[in-house]
């Protein structure tokens, strides 16, 4: 509404002629270099309306920047999906959602368990930035595969594959900006690429809107590394032993829910404590199995349980079924602790046309 009334309902996706100062060069491989009104819109917004919490995000995300886009550039993706980080979370480890999405990627717990993020009573690796990383790479791996577009991928990312997928189908077109022109998809998902073209633009151009990109010698996961350790160890314990502050120790591990290491978790549990220095002295509290790095590899049910998805996703984009036309009564009788939400799942319709048919 906001965007609509400062721009226009009319002209808010009208494409704008580029300058210099739009082309981000290193983005070539990533998204299409569009500016539109609603682009510029969400540059206006956060260089001026939210200037001070995208500095905060800058400052947060530069604490990670380097750990992240090595992560892509190891899965063969475009560094620059970094911004859509900023834009998810900007970088709060800790961030959570209404929808119950956590961490620096938002993973609902359904689309983390998929890609192999642990999510119990003790820990939640949704916001751990390395496990968490990952998991978004190989998420974003998977949607580009199926949609051959980073547009389209990241419009995904925010509302949902078969979301997408049913929009694709119904429309007769494979281009974001087509589908987002006709309002036929959410608001949200609508300005999500803008918003994300918009923070690369703005880093690109910091001097010029006045941002102050820091450049840290020594960030806070530079000098860690993953340690094999018992599992149900109080951390407080831990810190003892190596000679480290237990704030320290809590804010490397952010995935722990608990003052403690996991007393349920399969195979061996790796906790990350600053490097080199401590290692010696570690080895009074970790287990038999001592490994600097680990990168859990996924198990069979977790492969089989992704690539069914994404095969599944590919096939219903490539080879769509007829729509199938659907009876609906005229009428409906509300039971008690109904909702509009379990109605419209009934009938396959939604909470919003419901509404809008009985006004």
């Amino acid at each position: 509404v906001a965007i609509k009334q400062a721009v226009g309902a009319k002209d808010i996706d009208e494409e704008l002629t580029p300058t210099p100062e739009d082309q981000v060069p290193y983005a070539r491989n990533f998204l299409k270099q569009k500016k539109t009104k609603r682009m510029q819109f969400w540059v206006e917004y956060f260089t001026q309306k939210d200037r001070a919490r995208f500095q905060r995000f800058l400052n947060n995300g530069e604490e990670y920047r380097h750990h992240i886009e090595e992560v892509f550039v190891q899965h063969g993706l475009p560094k620059e999906l970094y911004f859509v980080g900023l834009i998810e979370s900007g970088y709060y480890l800790g961030a959570r959602s209404h929808a119950a999405a956590v961490g620096p990627w938002q993973f609902i717990p359904g689309t983390g368990k998929r890609y192999g993020l642990a999510i119990s009573k003790e820990l939640d690796e949704r916001q751990d930035l390395f496990k968490a990383s990952r998991a978004a790479a190989m998420y974003f791996k998977d949607l580009h595969n199926i949609f051959s577009s980073w547009e389209l991928a990241l419009a995904a990312y925010n509302a949902g594959e078969y979301g997408i997928i049913r929009r694709i189908l119904k429309h007769g077109t494979r281009d974001f900006y087509v589908l987002s022109k006709r309002k036929q998809l959410p608001s949200e998902t609508i300005n999500y690429v803008p918003k994300v073209l918009a923070a690369m633009h703005i880093v690109n151009n910091a001097e010029k809107y006045g941002f102050n990109i820091p450049k840290k010698k020594n960030r806070l996961f530079d000098h860690t590394e993953l340690r094999a350790i018992k599992k149900n160890l109080p951390l407080n314990v831990i810190a003892n032993k190596i000679d480290v502050d237990l704030a320290l120790l809590k804010k490397l591990n952010p995935e722990l829910r608990n003052p403690r290491t996991p007393r349920y978790f399969a195979g061996t549990y790796y906790l990350r404590v600053p490097k080199s220095k401590y290692s010696y002295r570690l080895i009074e509290v970790e287990s038999d199995d001592n490994v600097a790095a680990h990168n859990r590899p996924e198990s069979r049910k977790q492969v089989v349980r992704r690539t069914a998805a994404v095969e599944h996703a590919t096939e219903m984009l490539n080879n769509p079924k007829p729509i199938e036309v659907i009876s609906r009564p005229n009428f409906h009788k509300v039971k008690r602790g109904e909702t509009l939400i379990s109605i419209s799942r009934k009938y396959k319709t939604s909470p919003r046309q419901l509404a809008s048919l009985n006004r």
